[in-house]
């Protein structure tokens, strides 16, 4: 099954471009778009995880998935990772929660639940 393409939460905050999903190993790559972070509207690279179970009819959904998005820029000034784990409810719905660790260069960190959101294909 290809899961790539253009998913968005219901309230617009956030976006997930999968690129490249690969059913051998479950992987995929792609794009993370957050509007509201520290440093305003952010784009990240990401990478993630994806694992069918053994459904009734031999079905391929609902499936696990996760992924995570790390920002740090090169002179290290703070340093932002999302993390998103959930389900793929159908071919064009995923629902997700998320977390976010912030970082400011000689800060602490700052913790962040992200919520729980539905995605769909767009």
């Amino acid at each position: 099954m290809n899961i790539d393409g253009t998913y968005v939460s219901e309230d617009g905050d956030f976006e997930l471009i999968i690129q490249n999903s690969n059913e051998s190993n479950s992987t995929f790559g792609g794009t993370y778009v957050s509007i509201h972070t520290p440093q305003g509207k952010q784009s990240f690279s990401v990478t993630g995880r994806w694992y069918y179970v053994n459904n009734p009819g031999g079905s391929l959904v609902p499936l696990s998935i996760g992924f995570t998005a790390i920002d740090r820029p090169s002179g290290r000034e703070y340093a932002t990772l999302d993390a998103w784990a959930g389900e793929m409810v159908s071919q064009t719905s995923i629902k997700m929660n998320g977390v976010r660790s912030y970082l400011p260069a000689g800060g602490s960190a700052d913790i962040t639940d992200l919520g729980t959101h539905i995605f769909d294909k767009r």
